[in-house]
């Protein structure tokens, strides 16, 4: 495993990787190099990119390889925090040095929240969230889908509740079969004070 990785500009960075996994004598092996960067747009602007290709020769003497790409856009300022992820595993990626459970996808989530924040009062914040994750396989069928509306809300003493009023969640376990479970919950937590 081999990694450079190198500041540039204002908190960003930009790096290489490469890996390479051998086995000479069934003559089988897994590479795979790339490149990935984190930048720093602005004070509230961050996002994180990276881009990576294998290729791989297997035991029965196939030959397999793929790209496979993320990236994450995020906003964190005083009231308002929203994070964007896109993923993208083609069906021929693999690595044997790392971890991926799921090749052949297109994912897209997002995650947002807003939150009130009083002067005074038991209640630090408060504010409604909306979370989203869309995948699909390369050939454009649809997999996942998952809407999640909330509200949120902070009291002092480390006291919160959570209210999930719909939650939505399709998965297509084989052709021509889609799970579509909804829920709906709320959560209190709270942490009593040490003596």
């Amino acid at each position: 495993v081999a990694r450079v990785n190198r500041d540039i500009f204002n908190q960003s960075t930009v790096g290489l990787i490469y890996t390479d996994w051998e086995w000479p004598g069934a003559k089988e092996f897994n590479r795979i190099g790339g490149l990935d960067t984190r930048l720093k747009f602005n004070p509230n602007w961050t996002g994180s990119f990276q881009a990576v290709a294998s290729s791989t020769r297997n035991q029965d003497g196939s030959y397999q390889a793929g790209p496979a790409s993320k990236a994450d856009v995020s906003y964190t300022s005083t009231h308002m925090d929203y994070e964007a992820i896109y993923n993208d595993i083609s069906p021929g990626f693999t690595t044997d040095v790392g971890f991926v459970n799921r090749v052949d996808i297109r994912d897209i989530k997002n995650a947002w929240d807003y939150r009130f924040r009083p002067k005074d009062g038991p209640l630090l914040s408060w504010g409604p969230n909306f979370y989203t994750d869309n995948v699909w396989a390369h050939d454009g069928t649809r997999l996942d889908t998952y809407y999640s509306p909330g509200f949120y809300m902070a009291f002092k003493g480390q006291s919160y509740v959570v209210i999930d009023p719909y939650v939505e969640f399709r998965e297509r376990l084989r052709p021509g079969s889609v799970l579509s479970p909804e829920r709906r919950c709320s959560r209190f937590a709270t942490r009593p004070k040490r003596a």
